[in-house]
């Protein structure tokens, strides 16, 4: 007796229907559903070939629900199809087509002219990027959009970008630290790999071989790094950037953890973590599993403690590990918070070095948020700098404001300038990221002005940044205003945007407006000190003579770069810095 799985049994009906296809013209193209639609092309028979006319209602619904779009040549002999993935060229009566740049033997062909086009079902869904999937039922064929490629950029934060030939529909799931699962629905995979390494970063692609099957792109993070969501440049597109989950850029020489300790005090669960000196560290939150997860990178310890076991205590669990991340050690703990509770993190008075995590009573302490960085009082980052994020304002579809006297947009003018801090800034040991190199939106042409703003805090955000700063150039209606201005808008903004203050207006030779407090979007969604700079008016004919000299924007650059170094001295000896005691 022969058994034959459900599996195998679905592929041998997939084969059976290919035989009986080539036999009968291919009838199964009479019925075809397609974005939950069910289309009824008039399929003519010509000799060996079924041949469906590209006017035809039916036709015509199938190309519009897909993301291919159809242009002819001005000769009218050649059809371009675009589609996402897949640009093929096709020639009436050619036994080839040329996909990708590259000729290969057609699926089918097509005949007529421009006016009358018919074309073999085949090459038509070939063309769209789809697949034909018969019923085994007798039911109409199914077509499936594919997912076509999974990629992974060669930087420093590698972004795994996946496309397919549809809008993606999908859900996310982290079952385990550094482990992102993507589920995807109605989506084939066609591509030729289906697992993609760079350096510590792992892709692989599940299932998905027929349809119904379970379609999964797992990614295997590097140990301390997190994948943020990003949309696509288009809907069927979509990018996850790695970043380091606890800031592991500007980490010095591995600092000793001494001994933790755990101790309760009415009532209250402490565990204190004594390091040879002050640390950066970062902490997660998930309500849900209430799951809290601190990470300390830079920070060694010969020996982890043995697991924290308290069950029915505010915190149990426990247990640490010792991570490498690329190079940088990172000390992790996870442990479960009891409902009812709430945590805070706070420094032991004289103590250099000393954090302590309290749990307690949800009615006693203020909750935090559940994804944020802190430092403990003394902390420099490498270099004696630290992580800083450059906005330039406006980019791509968002030209900003215009200067009628001198012909220059404020997106370009921004971009120079930022560009030019961020060389000052890295040659002064910063590390610093900026939110677009080049003449871009943040997310795609044409996103909500929302989904923008919050694209630029999330690059600080995401990485943990110590400071975010957004260039802009001012403009009036009448023409009349002048100067620079310097916006904040949260209290740690403020002595931020004292420093800078000074540093421009008079100095690049232009006006001085001082400081404006003002909910900008992007300073009140960054979690780190935050400013906004005018630099001068575009609008106004003496200010904006000034910005388009390249000597200016240098001057400009350099002045900003002084005003953070001065910030930033003053920073770590204050007895403020990231709220001590507790911090939050």
């Amino acid at each position: 007796m022969i058994v034959v799985s459900n599996r195998t049994g679905k592929i041998l009906a997939l084969l059976l229907w290919c035989l009986t296809s080539q036999a009968f013209g291919q009838t199964i193209y009479d019925r075809m559903i397609f974005q939950n639609q069910e289309l009824t092309p008039a399929v003519s028979q010509q000799g060996p070939r079924a041949l469906v006319n590209l006017q035809d209602p039916a036709v015509r619904r199938l190309i519009d629900l897909s993301s291919g779009r159809l242009r002819w040549s001005t000769t009218g002999q050649t059809l371009f199809v675009y589609a996402p993935g897949r640009e093929s060229f096709w020639t009436f009566n050619s036994p080839t087509v040329t996909v990708n740049g590259q000729d290969i033997t057609a699926p089918g062909r097509m005949f007529g002219d421009q006016t009358t086009t018919m074309i073999e079902p085949a090459a038509l869904i070939y063309a769209l990027c789809l697949r034909a999937v018969p019923s085994t039922a007798g039911g109409p064929t199914q077509l499936m959009p594919m997912l076509h490629s999974v990629s992974i950029s060669n930087e420093a934060y590698p972004t795994v970008t996946i496309r397919a030939s549809a809008p993606l529909t999908y859900t996310v799931e982290k079952p385990e630290a550094g482990l992102v699962v993507l589920k995807f629905t109605d989506l084939i995979w066609a591509g030729e790999e289906r697992n993609y390494v760079q350096g510590s970063l792992k892709a692989e692609v599940i299932g998905g071989s027929l349809p119904g099957e379970a379609l999964e792109v797992r990614l295997q993070l590097p140990p301390a790094w997190d994948g943020q969501l990003k949309p696509g440049t288009f809907k069927n597109e979509l990018a996850i950037t790695t970043v380091p989950s606890s800031q592991l850029v500007g980490a010095g020489p591995p600092v000793g953890l001494q001994r933790i300790d755990y101790r309760r005090a009415e009532g209250d669960d402490l565990v204190i973590f004594y390091a040879e000196e002050p640390v950066r560290f970062s902490w997660e939150f998930e309500p849900g599993t209430r799951q809290l997860v601190m990470e300390l990178p830079g920070v060694t310890m010969d020996t982890p403690p043995s697991p924290l076991e308290a069950p029915g205590n505010p915190l149990s669990a426990g247990r640490f590990e010792q991570l490498d991340a690329d190079g940088i050690p990172v000390l992790r703990f996870t442990g479960q918070v009891a409902p009812g509770y709430a945590f805070e993190f706070f420094e032991i008075e004289n103590a250099r070095g000393s954090l302590v995590l309290r749990l307690a009573p949800e009615t006693s302490l203020t909750r935090l948020d559940n994804k944020g960085t802190a430092a403990t009082r003394g902390y420099v980052a490498a270099g004696g700098r630290g992580v800083v994020v450059i906005d330039a304002g406006h980019g791509g579809g968002d030209p900003g404001c215009y200067s009628r006297h001198h012909g220059v947009y404020e997106k370009d003018v921004t971009l120079d300038i930022a560009r030019r801090l961020k060389t000052v800034l890295e040659r002064q040991g910063w590390k610093v990221l900026m939110t677009r190199e080049t003449d871009r939106d943040v997310t795609y042409a044409g996103s909500p002005d929302k989904m923008e703003l919050q694209a630029r805090c999330d690059v600080a955000n995401d990485i943990g940044a110590d400071l975010f700063i957004s260039i802009h150039c001012n403009a009036s209606a009448s023409g009349q205003g002048n100067g620079t201005s310097i916006h904040w808008y949260k209290e740690e903004d403020y002595e931020f945007a004292r420093n800078l203050e000074p540093m421009l207006g008079e100095a690049i030779g232009v006006g001085n407006q001082g400081l404006r407090r003002d909910s900008f979007y992007v300073l009140r969604h960054t979690r780190m000190p935050a400013v906004l700079v005018e630099t001068a008016y575009l609008s106004h004919p003496h200010d904006s003579s000034r910005l388009v000299q390249p000597q200016v924007r240098q001057l400009i650059a350099e002045r900003l770069a002084g005003g953070l170094v001065q910030y930033m001295s003053g920073r770590y000896a204050r007895a403020g810095n990231y709220r001590q005691q507790p911090m939050r």
